[in-house]
């Protein structure tokens, strides 16, 4: 019981992580987009070639942001795969504690019970 609290502990802390990693994933994603854009404001003064050159790099950078969203979307997976074991782990501590509960409570009202008795 205790292992298995542990093991629902290190699954959170693994969606935490994946959370982290996909939190980070999104703000290079947004910082790639930034600089793609400054990218393109700079070659507006630029000859024709120069625009073209940042428009197949802009593509390329676009491609990337696109990249990361299905990257996110399958860490966002992970973290739903990882939650659910999580979630079933609490729900069976938690018939265990009723369990346990009840079990204390019978066990108290016998020991009144031999109380009066004695």
């Amino acid at each position: 019981s205790d292992a298995a609290g542990q093991q629902a502990l290190a699954w959170e802390r693994a969606g935490e992580a994946l959370r982290h990693l996909a939190t980070a994933q999104r703000g290079a994603a947004a910082a790639v987009v930034a600089a793609a854009a400054a990218q393109e404001q700079r070659a507006g003064a630029a000859a024709a070639e120069g625009r073209h050159q940042v428009s197949v790099l802009l593509q390329h950078w676009e491609q990337r942001v696109a990249e990361v969203d299905a990257e996110d979307a399958a860490l966002d997976a992970q973290i739903a795969e990882a939650s659910a074991p999580v979630a079933q782990l609490r729900e069976q501590r938690a018939s265990e504690h009723a369990a346990l509960t009840e079990r204390v409570a019978v066990l108290r009202r016998q020991l009144a019970d031999a109380e009066e008795a004695a």
